[in-house]
């Protein structure tokens, strides 16, 4: 999931031998808890694929997708994806001062 890898790219160690921070763990799982229940829930799944319910290897139902109101959807999880992260991050943030 793009989210959790942006967390460990911006709250992960920087150098291999170094400890891991519990912190960025925790956050990670909180972030992934919250997309699931106030994102993915609903769709059956946290997979691009259960979330736009479209089988991109066929060409019809990705062509469908890009001209519907399917692809409008995606971009509204989007937003709601970013808001959460944000608001995730923000809360680590805090937590480190």
């Amino acid at each position: 999931m793009g989210g959790v890898a942006f967390l460990g790219y911006l709250l992960g160690k920087v150098e291999p031998e170094m400890k891991d921070d519990p912190l960025m763990w925790r956050t990670c799982v909180k972030f992934y808890k919250r997309f699931e229940k106030e994102v993915a829930g609903e769709y059956g799944g946290v997979n691009c694929r259960d979330i736009a319910g479209v089988d991109w290897s066929d060409p019809e139902q990705t062509k469908a997708f890009y001209t519907g109101e399917k692809r409008i959807e995606c971009s509204r999880n989007t937003g709601k994806t970013a808001r959460i992260l944000g608001e995730v991050i923000e809360k680590y943030l805090e937590k480190k001062d």
